[in-house]
């Protein structure tokens, strides 16, 4: 064979390898035949609603993501997991792309390898492409109306099924906004250039999530004393891996609406979180490898809005756990490795590692 046929022999080949990928991105990407087969493999075991598996444990989804169904998914990180035609938008992308020993990547290392190029760049595409289901609900085919012939006795019935059924009660997001005044652009703007990411929770709510995600180093006691003037309408409070003390539990005190604070890994102590008392509409507090002892337990018996409470390498006993587990009946206290996910923040080069 010459030179010459030996060489588009070869370009012929790499051409007929590179097709499939480059048709990848062209065609029709089909969520439930291309995408959902990658999250079912490597995903929905620890991303599915709240059930009980075979052990009679009752397991609840990974940092409140649910993927096993449509319903689960637009419930999911305020619908923003996927966001059509907007990968750079798409949240589910920042925790799949990350480096293949970070501590937030998804799959989480011990949970399996990173997913392959090729399934990323098909999820991508299928964004890219609009992110649209199609007919999948991932709903059992039993749950799916199916009609039925009409009677008397059965509009009856339907009659009786159409009624509401009682709420728990509105969400804190809805009733916590009520007659907040939301904080003016300008001051949310002063923060461009502090240690805070600050944004609203969504949709023009006045109430605010504030991070320092990547800045950890620069957050310290006062510096959260810049965040007095909007403590009023701050919502969620991302502080992990920060400088901040037991003097910045004073001014977190003053955050009367705050729901969710996470101080893992800081350097908060009983003297300071004794403070937090004052946050009465706390739900979610993440105390992880911090100097917490059932002293500070004692003080957070009064938030009894408080639902899970992460005490994973802290000096806090069974003793306290209990007494703190009855002043607040149905409180989930994790006290052993298992921690949230993290998917929301975003991907950060200056991350430091947890400590071993």
């Amino acid at each position: 064979m010459s030179q010459r046929s030996l060489l588009l022999f070869a370009t012929l080949g790499l051409a007929a390898l590179a097709a499939p990928l480059a048709g990848q991105a062209k065609s029709k990407i089909l969520f439930e035949r291309h995408v959902f087969p990658i999250l079912k493999r490597n995903c929905i075991e620890c991303h599915q609603a709240t059930h009980t598996d075979k052990n009679g444990r009752r397991k609840r989804p990974k940092g409140r993501v649910m993927l096993d169904t449509l319903a689960n998914i637009k419930k999911s990180k305020r619908g923003k997991l996927f966001v059509g035609n907007k990968p750079e938008d798409s949240l589910i992308l920042d925790s799949i792309t990350l480096p293949a020993d970070d501590e937030d990547r998804m799959p989480p290392a011990k949970a399996g390898p990173p997913l392959s190029k090729r399934d990323v760049d098909l999820i991508t595409n299928w964004i890219k492409q609009g992110a649209d289901f199609g007919d999948w609900t991932g709903e059992p085919t039993s749950n799916r109306a199916k009609p039925k012939k009409s009677s008397s006795k059965s509009r009856k019935s339907s009659t009786r099924a159409k009624k509401p059924t009682a709420r728990k009660g509105a969400h804190p997001r809805v009733t916590l906004s009520k007659g907040l005044k939301p904080v003016p652009a300008a001051t949310i703007a002063s923060f461009a250039n502090s240690p805070f990411q600050v944004k609203s929770v969504g949709d023009g709510n006045p109430l605010l999530s504030v991070t320092c995600c990547g800045k950890t180093e620069d957050v310290t006691d006062a510096a959260i004393a810049q965040l007095s003037a909007i403590a009023d309408n701050i919502f969620e409070l991302d502080l992990a891996r920060s400088q901040v003390g037991d003097s910045g539990c004073l001014e977190i005190a003053k955050m009367k609406r705050l729901t969710k604070l996470d101080l893992r890994q800081s350097a908060v102590s009983n003297a300071g979180l004794k403070h937090l008392a004052a946050c009465k509409e706390l739900r979610s507090l993440n105390l992880f490898d911090t100097d917490t002892g059932d002293y500070a337990l004692n003080a957070l018996v009064s938030l009894k809005k408080l639902e899970r409470l992460y005490l994973y390498e802290t000096k806090v006993t069974e003793r306290g756990i209990g007494r703190l587990k009855e002043a607040i009946p149905g409180v989930r206290v994790v006290a052993s490795m298992d921690l949230p996910t993290p998917m929301d923040q975003a991907p950060s080069n200056n991350r430091r590692r947890r400590k071993k």
